[in-house]
């Protein structure tokens, strides 16, 4: 028979029943946290690209404004 499947003695059974819930909720706190960061590492590549192209489309926007200009904005001497 497996070890796993053993029940531990009678006096011990409290003592271990609250360390297998604490390593229980130990590891559901890990694989949350697991989640999480992956989910927070998602949303910072996806606003890195949003700011990167959002740069990109407002400089071609104002470098068409200033190139399509009938009058210019400053002289030099």
């Amino acid at each position: 028979m497996p070890l796993s499947t053993v029940a531990p003695p009678a006096e011990n059974n409290s003592v271990s029943s609250s360390i297998s819930l604490a390593q229980q909720a130990e590891q559901q706190a890990r694989e949350a946290a697991d989640v999480a960061a992956k989910n927070l590492s998602k949303a910072a590549w996806g606003t890195l690209i949003t700011l990167l192209i959002s740069g990109a489309l407002n400089f071609a926007i104002g470098r068409f404004a200033l190139t399509s200009r009938n009058r210019r904005i400053a002289t030099l001497r």
